[in-house]
């Protein structure tokens, strides 16, 4: 992706999505892209929008969406939520989330699970191992 000024995503002999590297890995065109674009790939995790344009997770957590202008996005929808790496901050917080750390080099990688999918999120410098940790996404 540092070498090209576009790119192409294909599957199974057809285009997925065309455009430049940091077009495509910030705005994937469909889940398939969004998963093979990045290492780690993106966090996709279903949900339900509900009344008030809110997210509504298995387990019950509720996250607001984002207030992005053309968003075709109505109450009673199923939508699948996408969170890269970097826009994940694990911080000491109240919330315990079950995780599993693994050490990669000078950074942590770092997976838990939300609404009972996995998600990863990269961890710079090593988390402090005596408190819990809160998730927290913009």
């Amino acid at each position: 992706m540092t070498l090209a000024d576009r790119i192409v995503v294909m599957r199974d002999g057809y285009l997925e999505q065309v455009g430049a590297p940091l077009e495509v890995f910030r705005k994937p065109g469909n889940t398939f892209v969004a998963g093979f674009i990045g290492s780690p790939p993106m966090n996709l995790v279903p949900t339900r929008v509900s009344a008030g344009l809110t997210m509504v997770f298995e387990g019950g957590l509720r996250l607001p969406l984002p207030d992005r202008a053309g968003m075709q996005i109505r109450p009673d929808m199923d939508v699948i939520m996408g969170l890269r790496t970097e826009d994940i901050t694990v911080v000491n917080g109240h919330e315990q989330f079950p995780s599993e750390w693994k050490a990669e080099g000078a950074s942590w990688k770092w997976w838990s699970r939300l609404a009972a999918k996995p998600i990863c999120t990269w961890i710079y410098p090593a988390p402090n191992w005596s408190h819990a940790v809160r998730l927290v996404a913009p």
